[in-house]
């Protein structure tokens, strides 16, 4: 399987989940279901940056 096609799916699997929880707290009337939206982008944001710096580190040759 190609790694970005499975990086891909582990990806999407969370924001399933997150749209279990969004329908769960409508379902039941909670009232903050803009912090949930506004947390998962923010969430996103941070993995995405996170990523790219970790991968830039990595890939660099170790000058010691």
């Amino acid at each position: 399987m190609n790694l970005f096609l499975m990086q891909f799916l582990q990806f999407s699997t969370v924001y399933l989940l997150l749209l279990l929880i969004l329908f769960i707290m409508k379902r039941c009337r909670i009232e903050k279901t803009g912090l949930l939206l506004m947390a998962s982008a923010k969430m996103t944001i941070q993995l995405i940056l996170s990523g790219w710096v970790l991968t830039y580190l990595f890939d660099r040759p170790n000058s010691l």
